[in-house]
């Protein structure tokens, strides 16, 4: 009997044993888990400090509509000054101006009147009868030409260079022809040619005329 007890009571104490071995263990589980990533013991990582902060995009006001674009300011036309104004006949000669341009453009207008040759013709009449009628007809002479150049006179280049060997003239025999210089510079310009008269006009703004 007192060895049945004693077995007993050694079953009862293995249990027992077992028992608080495996609460121990529950306990340490949930210990362990604690300290980790989440738990209240946990150390916060520090952000780097090359992190900015920032305002968030969705409360940035952003424009409604159209942009607004700036006109741009137009810039004044300049009022010119006639510099020059001759009218010379040209008969395998030379005419030489010369002019300091600092404030451009420059414009030299030219009408050109080459030397005409008449001839009279005979033609039927459109009119009445159809009789035969003279009519007195014209052109420019073929051995009339112009040349035109400008030369900047500190590099002592051709910066502008115009030929004219025909001459499509109007009702008054004339054709008329402009030149324009964009730029500044000392310019010497030069017409030569022969059987031409030449009406030239030259203007400037009057920002080149300034003196102190």
């Amino acid at each position: 009997m007192t060895r049945r007890i004693i077995t007993l009571a050694l079953v009862i104490l293995t249990i027992v044993v077992l028992t608080c071995a495996g609460c121990a263990e529950i306990e340490a589980e949930g210990a362990e888990g604690s300290s980790g990533p989440g738990g209240a013991g946990a150390t916060p990582t520090p952000t780097p400090q090359w992190v900015e902060q920032a305002t968030p995009i969705k409360t940035i006001a952003v424009p409604t509509g159209n942009p607004t674009i700036a006109t741009p300011t137009p810039e004044p036309t300049p009022t010119y000054t006639e510099i020059y104004h001759n009218t010379t006949y040209l008969l395998w000669d030379t005419l030489p101006l010369e002019f300091d341009l600092t404030n451009p453009p420059m414009v030299i207008d030219m009408v050109i009147r080459p030397d005409m040759i008449e001839y009279k013709q005979e033609v039927y009449s459109s009119y009445g009868d159809k009789d035969k009628i003279t009519v007195t007809k014209s052109y420019a002479n073929q051995n009339a030409e112009l040349l035109v150049e400008v030369y900047d006179l500190d590099t002592m280049e051709i910066v502008e260079s115009v030929e004219y060997t025909t001459f499509p003239v109007n009702d008054d025999d004339e054709v008329e022809e402009r030149i324009t210089l964009y730029y500044p510079g000392n310019y010497h310009v030069e017409f030569s040619g022969g059987f031409v008269e030449i009406e030239i006009t030259i203007s400037v703004p009057g920002s080149n005329l300034v003196t102190a």
